[in-house]
């Protein structure tokens, strides 16, 4: 889809702020930010509407905008729990699909490592 944008002379050099992106490509930039921090796209929208070949590619383009994961502290709470569960179920002898195990190998790994520590409630 393509949008044409009339924005006033005056206002594009404070839309520009020193960049030397070209104007329509920093406002690309600007829009694909702004709907990604309200999560109305991921990360892999972001790259492909960017054009961005990788994520590393990707996570500098974040840092130089200094745009934040939304809700990290949401997201480490369900991989925690997520954790706490697959020890459980080692500590019990369960076993589940391919991937949850790999997932299970790496938990189980960390745990005996002492990288995480899992209390019960």
């Amino acid at each position: 889809m393509e949008i044409t944008l009339t924005i006033p002379d005056e206002v594009a050099p404070a839309l520009q702020n020193g960049s030397t992106t070209p104007l329509a490509r920093r406002l690309l930039e600007l829009a694909a930010i702004k709907v990604h921090e309200v999560e109305l796209i991921t990360e892999r929208d972001v790259m492909d509407w960017l054009g961005f070949a990788s994520r590393e590619e990707l996570h500098r383009f974040f840092k130089a905008y200094d745009v934040r994961q939304p809700h990290v502290p949401d997201l480490l709470e369900r991989e925690r729990a997520t954790a706490e569960e697959v020890i459980l179920d080692l500590q019990n002898g369960e076993t589940a699909s391919f991937s949850r195990q790999v997932f299970e190998m790496a938990v189980l790994k960390a745990y005996q490592a002492d990288v995480i520590n899992v209390s019960s409630t």
